[in-house]
């Protein structure tokens, strides 16, 4: 397809990027998205749309547009989109909060930090220093997802992070708490 003959189809439809934005308006406003930046990432999710359309599969391009619209929505209120946090749980109870904002009593909130403390290592970090099978492996065990115990990737990386907790002095790994407050 043509850029001329895609843009054409584009000045068309444009109406359905305004509807699409109407019926989506409170999840918009809840979610305290920037109008003007959801109008052009619909912009550019109707390009692309425009671009990978099949007639044969799909003999309304209209609906088309509409339902690739409306998903482009959905996902831009993903947690993991919205704040940023890649794999960030899809739950209502899913808050992030701004190092910056005061506590309740309007005082700023103290983090404290330990750089000294050595008995502490970041496992997402080890686990990003794996090679890729074994990175895979770790990081479908750290989600729940079923690993074969008898896999080569998987007892390969729990060698080298034992090796590297061997390194500090580490006999286990932190708990949450402890992590929390090395941080």
């Amino acid at each position: 397809m043509t850029t001329a003959a895609r843009n054409a189809i584009f000045e068309e439809h444009t109406d359905l990027i305004d509807l699409v934005i109407r019926k989506y308006y409170r999840l918009i406003q809840s979610c305290r998205l920037n109008e003007d930046d959801v109008r052009q990432d619909l912009s550019i999710e109707m390009l692309e749309a425009i671009e990978k359309y099949n007639p044969e599969i799909g003999p309304s391009l209209r609906i088309y547009l509409k339902q690739r619209l409306g998903y482009t929505i959905m996902n831009m209120v993903v947690p993991s989109k919205l704040y940023g946090v890649p794999k960030a749980p899809r739950t209502k109870s899913f808050q992030v909060l701004s190092l910056d904002a005061p506590d309740l009593n309007g005082v700023p909130m103290q983090i404290p930090v330990f750089d000294d403390h050595p008995a502490c290592i970041l496992i997402q970090d080890e686990i990003n220093l794996l090679p890729d099978p074994q990175r895979a492996v770790m990081t479908d065990l750290l989600y729940g997802k079923r690993v074969h115990s008898n896999n080569k990737s998987l007892r390969e990386a729990r060698k080298q992070i034992r090796e590297r907790m061997d390194e500090i002095g580490l006999t286990r790994l932190p708990t949450w708490k402890e992590c929390v407050a090395c941080a």
